[in-house]
């Protein structure tokens, strides 16, 4: 069960979608990035709080009171993770198009939005319009860069974005298609936000923005981040070859290869912390994929499958890279 409030505002041209848990440092500067948007539309932002342990709640409550014709919240009564909160918010997303923003991020630029529905509407064969963005690390320890890198196409396709993701949730428009007609494997995915832009691009072309319009926040406290880096690469492998099985041969192999590169590196880390077995059966998975990997190291590959399955014959085979 959850509970509901927030604006009675009819017309809505853009949707935007925002989920949320345990932000409370960062979450008021989200929603303030939507409500600066400068634009000759209406908007209506969507928030899903998934129960936080701290302050997130008690904010997006106030925000929702202060702008109850611009805001609806959803208030989730138990912690029901990211999948499903994110679910339910495209369930109550009613507009034209529909944009993302988690509650970490935010958007830099107040035209942001009226560019990129301009751009759709100018393009009735886009489905989806992106943009650049800042990546940045909270603590500082690391200098911020900009991504994708490289630059996309200025119109790219589906069989560009199998092969590498370039779309990041914050900087993405899309022409909304109603939750209830996405596929069975949208919902059997872990990372959402490049399934969601596979699933889009089935429909149309890419288009994008050559511009700095969003920031992404690497924090301690972000999803990923809380994550160890093999299980994150375990869970993204998995994602692109589930995403393979339903796009067909075509779009396979780039899908199949991006998944290869990330398991690749779990076999590494696995031979250097000397886990053999776990690095047999991570060469195993890569073994059953398609033969065909347009961008897979096969030499490193070679090598450290035989370290894995032939340690006392090539001990030496990792550390020589």
């Amino acid at each position: 069960m959850m509970s509901k409030t927030g604006s009675s505002c009819t017309n809505i041209k853009v949707n935007v979608a925002m989920i949320t848990y345990n932000h409370e440092q960062f979450i008021a500067q989200a929603i303030e990035s939507v409500l600066m948007q400068q634009t000759n539309f209406a908007i209506e932002l969507v928030i899903g709080e998934d129960c936080s342990t701290d302050g997130t709640r008690a904010i997006v409550i106030e925000y929702a009171r202060k702008y109850p014709e611009q805001i609806h919240i959803i208030l989730h009564e138990h912690n029901v993770g990211a999948k499903t909160n994110a679910v339910a918010v495209f369930k109550a997303c009613r507009g034209q198009y529909l944009a993302a923003l988690e509650g970490d991020d935010f958007w830099t630029s107040a035209q942001k939005l009226q560019l990129q529905v301009d751009a759709l509407d100018g393009n009735p064969n886009w489905f989806i319009c992106t943009h650049r963005i800042n990546v940045f690390f909270e603590d500082g320890t690391q200098p911020s860069y900009l991504a994708p890198c490289p630059s996309p196409k200025p119109v790219s396709t589906l069989d560009d974005l199998a092969l590498a993701p370039f779309v990041f949730t914050s900087t993405a428009v899309f022409r909304r298609i109603p939750i209830e007609c996405y596929p069975d494997w949208f919902f059997q995915v872990e990372i959402g936000d490049y399934a969601h832009s596979v699933f889009y691009a089935q429909h149309g072309k890419i288009g994008f923005i050559d511009e700095v319009m969003s920031a992404y926040r690497k924090h301690e406290g972000g999803f990923w981040s809380q994550r160890e880096s093999l299980m994150q690469r375990t869970a993204l492998a998995r994602d692109l070859r589930i995403i393979a099985r339903h796009l067909g041969w075509r779009h396979r192999r780039g899908l199949e290869s991006q998944a290869a590169q990330a398991l690749l590196k779990n076999l590494k880390t696995h031979l250097a912390n000397g886990s053999l077995s776990e690095a047999r059966k991570v060469a195993a998975e890569i073994f059953s994929m398609t033969p065909y990997f347009p961008d897979l190291p096969w030499n490193r590959f070679a090598k450290r499958s035989l370290m894995a399955y032939f340690p006392q014959i090539f001990p030496n085979l990792y550390r020589r890279e």
